[in-house]
């Protein structure tokens, strides 16, 4: 009979080593390719430069929207601009500050900004390290202005609680000052209408 129990008691305990050792494993192999990620592979942000014609096409549009004095147009898709996911980038590759370091991505109704940012000397683990902050960000307009609202915010790909987000979440990216607002300040004035379709920002101009 003892040498019964022993028997049960050792075929019970052996399943549960292998699942500890399958646990230990996996955690193990998660640890390194998190250290992997944040220190050996560091993210980057290629800016996008226009070749001769896009340039062309882009100063064309760029100075419909900079044109405060333009006149009324007669027709509605003469007061419609298109601009395209590589005009968007090129235009932020034009600020020092933002080239190689924010990107935009066009989705329906959504744009995906990606930030490359230093983590601040006092950070734990990421101390002095550059990480990838991306946000998602709906876009639409509302009481006669643009309206970018960020939805969510992730580090490194990772979805942060919104706790941390400080209010952030939620916030109209249009009225906040900080990185990248100035690229915002050409849609502030004489927008009827804005939204993300078919890969392209929609700028629809006010008569």
């Amino acid at each position: 009979m003892h040498q019964a129990n022993s028997s049960n008691k050792k075929y019970v305990r052996f399943p549960v080593l292998i699942g500890l050792l399958i646990v230990t494993a996996v955690l193990t192999a998660l640890i390194t390719l998190l250290i992997a990620r944040f220190w050996l592979f560091q993210p980057t942000v290629e800016p996008v430069a226009l070749d001769s014609r896009e340039q062309v096409e882009l100063e064309k549009k760029l100075a419909v929207l900079q044109d405060r004095r333009a006149p009324s147009r007669e027709y509605p898709e003469d007061r419609v601009i298109y601009l395209t996911e590589r005009e968007l980038n090129s235009i932020v590759a034009r600020d020092p500050q933002l080239a190689g370091k924010m990107a935009f991505h066009l989705f329906e109704d959504r744009i995906k900004a990606t930030l490359l940012v230093d983590a601040p000397e006092d950070m734990p683990v990421l101390a002095g390290r550059t990480v990838e902050v991306t946000a998602g960000l709906s876009v639409g307009y509302a009481q006669d202005r643009p309206v970018i609202i960020i939805e969510d915010v992730s580090l490194m790909g990772v979805s942060l609680p919104e706790a941390w987000l400080g209010g952030l979440k939620g916030q109209n990216l249009v009225r906040m000052n900080g990185p990248g607002s100035r690229f915002w300040e050409i849609f502030g004035e004489g927008i009827e209408d804005l939204r993300v379709e078919k890969g392209r920002l929609r700028i629809e101009l006010a008569e």
